[in-house]
């Protein structure tokens, strides 16, 4: 059996460049990111990368979240790795930046201490399970890179996590930064992914809390979420 290569057609800042195969696809996909990330210290937005591109218009339309900023760290965390392109890194430092003026210390929100806002340092709420990503990308920055603050930072945001957005024994759906009832009240099986970031944490810091609050979190996802025939209930009201 022999594998045959495809050649797929990308339209980059208005220039088709063809691309073969996967490494080079993934490569060209960090290269316009490299390319159309907000680089301007005077802007909230700075670090941020496009989630959505007018490829007619030739313009970036929308910008990345806390999760979608954390993904994209991932992915170029992975392409250095791969490529040891220090533009990758620098784009991922940038973005761990963006990600540190959303994690809120007000003391004006004792309670939210640690979790991260939405979109922008001005957004009104947070959704935990995003919010846990942004910290994910920060714990694996850390180890990449040995910013200590992040990893620190990251752990802020896991305790608050295990405190507060695990109150009622599984993640809230969504938090707000005012005195609002925090709702919707239902659970979804996506937030079971979190357990992995907890674990991820565990074997870093070898606090067995957060190993603790991994269970809890596969617990609660196996008995409401998850029946004995592999059907996924997506979203409950809480239990």
């Amino acid at each position: 059996m022999t594998l045959q290569k495809t050649e797929a057609v990308l339209s980059l800042k208005g220039k088709c460049k063809p691309v073969v195969g996967a490494a080079d696809a993934a490569i060209a996909g960090l290269d316009f990111f490299v390319r159309n990330q907000c680089k301007n210290d005077l802007s909230a937005d700075n670090g941020r990368f496009p989630i959505e591109y007018d490829c007619l218009q030739n313009q970036v339309v929308a910008l990345t979240g806390n999760w979608t900023t954390a993904i994209a760290i991932e992915a170029f965390l992975a392409g250095y790795r791969f490529t040891g392109n220090k533009s990758y890194i620098e784009a991922a430092g940038n973005a761990i930046g963006y990600l540190k003026t959303l994690q809120e210390f007000s003391p004006m929100y004792p309670r939210l201490r640690g979790a991260f806002r939405e979109e922008t340092p001005q957004t009104s709420y947070a959704m935990p399970r995003d919010s846990l990503t942004a910290a994910w990308a920060m714990l694996d920055w850390s180890q990449e890179t040995g910013d200590d603050t992040a990893r620190q930072r990251a752990e802020m945001f896991a305790d608050w996590f295990i405190e507060v957005a695990m109150e009622k024994g599984y993640p809230y759906w969504r938090v707000i930064f005012d005195s609002e009832e925090w709702t919707p009240m239902w659970t979804g099986s996506f937030q079971s992914g979190g357990a992995f970031f907890f674990y991820r944490l565990f074997m870093v810091t070898g606090k067995d809390k957060y190993r603790k609050a991994m269970r809890q979190i596969l617990d609660y996802y196996n008995r409401h979420h998850i029946d004995e025939n592999g059907k996924i209930t997506v979203i409950r009201d809480r239990v």
